[in-house]
């Protein structure tokens, strides 16, 4: 998938870090469907030298303009690390009382989500999130797609 240039924010809220790997989110309000999180080659976003856009609902690449020859796709290894990346179990509370352990790949929903415009804190969205889905929003309990059908393009 190509979107256009002008789409492209650029403030990235990150979701998760391993020694290798970021995930991070900058959602727009007119994404709906084409929701994507992004993975970085570095422990931050701001060392990474490679970056890629990857869709929420289904095994696909985001491309930002047109696609280029260096764009990174990850190798069949990068793509189980990611996996097992995103399965990871963090800690996300609703309250100070209330902690939660979910992978990596629902707090993104929820970081999305937030970022998007849910709730006035992380917090908070997750706390609807577990009430009821929203619309217009990702739903918490998203089945996550098996991204190592990534396409090696």
């Amino acid at each position: 998938m190509i979107i256009s240039e002008l789409q492209e924010l650029n403030d990235i809220s990150t979701v998760s870090r391993c020694a290798g790997m970021c995930i991070a989110v900058t959602p727009g309000r007119d994404r709906t469907g084409d929701e994507y999180f992004k993975v970085c080659n570095a422990f931050s976003a701001l060392e990474a030298t490679k970056m890629i856009r990857i869709l929420f609902r289904k095994p696909e690449y985001v491309f930002i303009g047109q696609r280029r020859p260096d764009d990174w796709i990850l190798s069949s290894a990068e793509k189980r690390e990611l996996m097992k990346f995103l399965r990871k179990k963090v800690i996300l509370a609703d309250s100070p009382r209330a902690v939660h352990h979910v992978p990596v790949f629902q707090k993104a929903i929820v970081l999305f989500n937030y970022e998007r415009g849910l709730g006035y804190s992380p917090e908070e969205a997750f706390s609807m999130m577990l009430e009821a889905d929203q619309d217009g929003y990702l739903p918490l309990n998203l089945e996550m797609p098996d991204y190592t059908a990534l396409e090696q393009l």
